[in-house]
């Protein structure tokens, strides 16, 4: 293992459970409405339990994909990268902002059926 395998294995990881752990508070429905924290869709602000079910939601959504991008972080500690930057680079960008993105967008799909 190299400099690049411990480098996108530890951001990846570290992404991941950041995700996740911000995520639980929302799963646990110990975040309020607020203008802060949470998913913040318009749809989540029209009462409480909107705020809730969204936002519940979301969180589900977003500790799935982050556990699959901890997963992908343990896999790059064992991918052979060489001294490619470039597939080092891509495999630590592509996964975050993918992971990231999806729930979001199930969540807003999500937000717009329960509150429509």
């Amino acid at each position: 293992m190299n400099l690049l395998n411990l480098l996108a294995g530890i951001i990846d990881v570290l992404a991941g459970v950041s995700l996740i752990a911000l995520s639980l508070p929302l799963l646990r429905d110990k975040a309020q409405s607020n203008s802060f924290y949470g998913f913040r869709f318009g749809r989540a602000f029209t009462s409480a339990e909107h705020w809730r079910q969204i936002n519940r939601y979301g969180a589900r959504w977003t500790i799935l994909w982050s556990s699959l991008l901890v997963l992908i972080g343990i896999v790059a500690f064992f991918i052979p990268f060489g001294d490619n930057t470039t597939l080092a680079f891509l495999w630590i960008v592509i996964p975050v902002l993918l992971l990231s993105t999806i729930p979001i967008i199930q969540t807003a799909s999500y937000a717009k059926h329960i509150a429509g």
